[in-house]
């Protein structure tokens, strides 16, 4: 252990604090874009007005197939059974989420697509 310090002491820490950042950074982004997805399927499944601004700011998101999958989990939802009790979630409820995932995440892979044309 005494080695490895007394080799570490002659190495630039600056590559390695930088990664360490990246990672803390990285680890965070997915994260709030995880909380993201969320927010939006239970706007999406609980508020009706919600699916209009859904599609003004996703277009190219299925409707149909999404207003289906918000009909389907409005049905599923089951009053709470007792204090203290998880409600168990149907699989469409993760299916919205999916669908909302992966439309979040598009418009960021687009923008790092344009970046990496222009930089060739």
């Amino acid at each position: 252990m005494q080695y490895i310090g007394k080799l570490m002491r002659k190495v630039d820490p600056a590559p390695i604090e930088a990664a360490v950042i990246a990672a803390k950074k990285g680890s965070a982004t997915e994260t709030l874009s995880l909380h993201r997805a969320e927010k939006w399927r239970d706007d999406l499944i609980a508020d009706e007005g919600t699916l209009e601004r859904w599609m003004a700011e996703y277009p190219q998101t299925d409707a149909q197939h999404l207003r289906s999958l918000i009909r389907q989990a409005r049905k599923s939802i089951v009053p709470d059974a007792g204090a203290g009790e998880a409600q168990r979630q149907s699989k469409v409820y993760r299916e919205i989420f999916q669908l909302v995932k992966v439309a979040l995440q598009a418009p960021e892979e687009d923008a790092s697509d344009i970046e990496s044309t222009e930089e060739e």
